[in-house]
């Protein structure tokens, strides 16, 4: 009979053996692991104010404006297209800003869980103890929300290490695929890649590997073509505002830099130093899975320093955080209970015993408003900041009270205006100005206000006479020469056309600048 419907029972597979009390304990660990990084990231879910720059984006691509930030003016005013593209889908249908952030934040850190439940370790426990390393670090958890692209990056940064983990040289393909993906969330996560990409090109079959591998990357060129033919760029408007020409000094960059790895460890004691665990693991552990990740995660850590660091504590060491806990969870030895236990219980003291650790508070409510935010360098509790506004709790019970908040078109306006929020409420139908230059192809040109910026990221600049006035009007009106040439390239590449005479050569003289 059993024959009858294609089932041979001497082909069938021996049945598995029971699990022992060790396994039991290992697989209990690791659902708790999930669990409750799963539940941290719900419970401590926020929207900061720079994600409204991207979310501004997004809803005028769902309703009809183009991937822009200002209606008529083509500029890239978001740093992840891939992110930005995908939070337009639930805003097309009709779920609030915030809501969409929120939802594909959620599904990124759930995805994550499950991937480094499934396949991020050696085993369970080792699986397991990283997932307890994740949700002691204030910088992974605060930045598994927040509306910016840092769950995604987190998602296929994982996935670009696991099939790096089971065996590269088979698949350049899916490598060269998840790179792509990668990098359409942000460019600079090409450093945390770049030595697994080398290792894979190097050797006797190496250039064998290279068609799969450039084939994977088509979506990156695919962007980035359609980028330099839409918005006459190459990159996004806001690298230019962070990393350009502004007149900033080498080393006060540096100096931030490195204040912003230092001043982070008093709110958050397990970030950097497992990250300089996991290299120093590195070259104990499976080397050809190891040694790149950590080279990856040294590299982004030395670029993080040497762009100045970030304002927000943490958002910058969340993904090499990442790295180096995959380095770790490699570590053959952590399947052993006697390897396992000391570190998953340091782990978890460590966590609770620091000041603003996502173990010690669920939120914040408990914490003295008095208490300083920021530091001396103006490196900030962002999740702090925007608790009483951008909190999963305050923020839902203001959309169920206030609605979404956002204007219809309406009369030009033009005005200038620091937040992100202010911006999304206004509309589609205000022409924002931010002095940061984060969505404005002509400030983000233009050098620095001395003596230099007082938050790294933000490098504030002077609006010149009469560029508010041209704006409103659409006339060039200002009055130097130089800004007036610069002016009138960016508006051929930004404002004419698609294929309007003279607007290939505006670009050209654009990255010449």
């Amino acid at each position: 009979m059993a024959a009858r419907f294609g089932w041979n029972p001497g082909n069938a597979r021996p049945p598995k053996a029971p699990l022992d009390w060790r396994a039991k304990l290992l697989g209990l660990l690791t659902g708790v692991a999930g669990g409750g990084l799963s539940l941290y990231a719900l419970t401590s879910a926020w929207v900061c104010d720079d994600a409204w720059f991207s979310l501004r984006s997004a809803w005028n691509l769902a309703h009809g404006y183009g991937l822009v930030f200002n209606p008529g003016e083509r500029v890239q005013a978001f740093t992840s297209p891939l992110w930005t593209l995908l939070a337009a889908l639930p805003m097309a249908a009709g779920l609030p800003g915030f809501v969409a952030a929120l939802l594909l934040s959620g599904l990124c850190t759930l995805g994550l869980v499950a991937l480094l439940t499934r396949r991020g370790g050696a085993g369970p426990g080792a699986a397991a103890l990283a997932l307890v390393i994740l949700f002691s670090s204030k910088a992974f958890v605060d930045y598994c929300s927040s509306g910016l692209e840092n769950p995604l990056i987190h998602l296929l940064y994982l996935g670009f290490l696991v099939r790096w983990a089971r065996d590269p040289h088979l698949h350049p393909r899916a490598l060269g695929l998840l790179t792509a993906l990668l990098l359409l969330t942000r460019l600079d996560l090409a450093l945390l890649v770049l030595p697994h990409l080398a290792a894979l090109l190097i050797g006797r079959h190496g250039l064998r590997r290279l068609p799969g591998l450039l084939l994977g990357l088509l979506p990156l060129l695919g962007w980035e073509l359609f980028s330099l033919a839409y918005y006459g760029s190459l990159v996004p408007c806001t690298a230019i505002a962070k990393l350009g020409d502004a007149g900033l000094s080498r080393g006060f960059l540096l100096e931030r830099g490195l204040a912003y790895l230092h001043e982070g460890l008093a709110w958050d004691p397990v970030t950097l130093p497992v990250i300089a665990l996991g290299l120093a693991l590195a070259a104990l552990g499976p080397r050809r899975t190891t040694l790149p990740t950590a080279a990856g995660v040294l590299l982004y850590v030395g670029y993080i320093v040497w762009i100045g660091g970030d304002f927000m504590a943490g958002r910058f060491l969340a993904a090499p955080l990442l790295g180096a806990v995959f380095v770790i969870a490699q570590q053959p030895r952590l399947e052993r209970l006697a390897w396992l236990l000391p570190p998953y219980a340091l782990a978890i003291a460590v966590a609770y015993l620091a000041p603003r650790s996502p173990m010690n508070a669920l939120t914040y409510d408990d914490f003295d408003p008095s208490a300083p935010t920021y530091t001396a360098r103006q490196v900030a509790d962002e999740r702090l900041v925007y608790h009483e506004r951008g909190g999963i709790i305050p923020g839902l019970r203001r959309i169920l009270q206030e609605g979404e908040g956002v204007d219809g078109p309406h009369e030009l306006i033009v005005f200038e205006e620091v937040a992100g929020w202010n911006a999304y409420i206004a509309g589609p139908g205000c022409h924002v100005v931010n002095p940061y230059g984060l969505s404005d192809a002509f400030i983000a040109r233009l050098p620095a206000e001395p003596p230099g910026q007082e938050r790294a990221g933000h490098v504030t600049r002077s609006i010149p006479p009469g560029y508010l006035d041209s704006l409103r009007d659409g006339v060039n009106q200002l009055d130097d020469p130089g800004q007036r040439a610069l002016l009138d390239d960016l508006w051929q590449a930004t404002r004419a056309p698609l294929l309007a005479p003279g607007r290939a050569g505006a670009i050209l003289r654009l990255h010449r600048r």
